[in-house]
């Protein structure tokens, strides 16, 4: 069975065929735009809101997004090879950059996706431990909110959380704000209210994290977006992380500190049989628009 295959420009990439220029724009200065989802029985799922997502945070970087249409035909076909060539369930990472290649050659911007076998089902509802990590936020106001290629502070708090045996990093402000993990948004319980941090605090407002806000209004739990520090997640009831491959992640201890929840944690458990209830009837159409 495949385990990863990739398509530039809409086709599809050997190893042996032409590369990207080493004076790509996104290669040289991190100047693009992405976005990550998965599949669930072999659809894509929040296909149309990934994709919305993507190209407009490529706008805002200066780039000229490509057609929503095609990008969507492109998935399609891709995901048809993948299964015909024996893939199974996959992780889909779709990435927009400039092209060197000038703009009357009609190649302004480039498309690149990659595909990666991932396990079939529903993430299950683990538990994990983080460590916080103070990171400085990005500074123009074009990187707040989008998934840009810019993503080495997040990777290097994400090592150095599990330099000190922690599976996540929970990213601080310099002030001192919980912002989010490395790769998800943060929500925490207190009695019966859930809180995120606020995303005019410069974090990436994933689409789950969207997902569950709607969630909770559909079922009544009531849910805030607020400024929030480490010593309300140490003194939380229950804390989870959420993302769209990952789904939704229980926080179990954070520096050291174990949340008093524990095993019960009954609202994550609520929003994750929730979650697993609303991919089955039409994965690929959720959040659309």
């Amino acid at each position: 069975m495949q385990e990863r295959a990739a398509w530039v420009d809409g086709v599809r990439w050997e190893a042996r065929g032409p590369g990207l220029s080493p004076f790509e724009p996104g290669y040289l200065y991190g100047q693009g735009a992405f976005t990550t989802l998965r599949t669930f029985a072999g659809r894509p799922f929040a296909l149309q809101a990934h994709l919305l997502r993507l190209c407009r945070g490529f706008l805002r970087l200066q780039g000229q997004p490509p057609p929503l249409a095609l990008l969507r035909v492109e998935t399609e076909q891709a995901l048809r090879q993948w299964q015909a060539a024996g893939g199974g369930e996959a992780r889909i990472r779709w990435t927009l950059a400039p092209a060197f290649e000038t703009r009357a050659e009609g190649q302004a911007t480039r498309r690149v996706l990659l595909l990666s076998a991932i396990a079939a089902g529903m993430p299950p509802l683990d538990l994990c431990s983080a460590a916080t990590v103070v990171v400085h936020p990005a500074g123009h106001r074009s990187m707040w909110a989008n998934k840009t290629l810019n993503y080495l502070p997040n990777l290097l708090a994400l090592e150095e959380a599990r330099a000190s045996g922690k599976d996540e990093a929970l990213m601080i402000s310099p002030n001192g704000e919980l912002l989010e993990a490395s790769t998800a948004n943060l929500f925490l319980r207190r009695g019966t209210r859930l809180y995120t941090p606020h995303a005019n605090l410069g974090i990436l407002p994933g689409l789950t994290r969207r997902l569950l806000l709607h969630l909770c209004a559909r079922l009544g739990i009531a849910v805030e977006e607020s400024v929030l520090f480490p010593r309300d997640l140490y003194r939380a009831d229950e804390a989870f992380l959420t993302s769209s491959v990952r789904g939704i992640r229980r926080l179990r201890e954070i520096d050291g500190v174990v949340l008093p929840g524990g095993d019960a944690a009954p609202l994550s458990r609520r929003l994750h049989r929730a979650y697993a209830e609303l991919l089955c009837p039409d994965p690929a159409g959720a959040l659309a628009g």
